[in-house]
């Protein structure tokens, strides 16, 4: 069921000239920071919506971007990610524009 949902929609990715991020978070066993870029996703919300339906939940389509190189201060853990939830998390994060 899910292949028939995933080839209903196009879902192409664009990735935004220009926009390279540093980011930074703070957990409480350490502290995260990656470079990432800034992606439109067609279609990202339809797919959200639709996978909330199958599973019963509202689930909210992140905040579309691509990471390139992440580090932690935990050398067990400084090829993980940071999850980025939406819009606001980004901004919240004060991130700092790479040229």
């Amino acid at each position: 069921m899910f292949h028939e949902i995933i080839h209903k929609y196009k879902f192409n990715i664009t990735l935004l000239d220009k926009e390279f991020y540093y980011i930074e978070k703070w957990y409480d066993w350490e502290h995260r920071f990656a470079i990432i870029q800034i992606a439109q996703v067609e279609n990202l919300d339809n797919l959200y919506k639709i996978l909330g339906m199958l599973i019963w939940e509202h689930i909210q389509a992140p905040f579309p971007h691509v990471t390139f190189f992440t580090n932690s201060t935990n050398p067990e853990k400084k090829w993980r990610w940071i999850w980025i939830y939406s819009q606001k998390e980004f901004e919240d994060m004060n991130p700092i524009k790479c040229y």
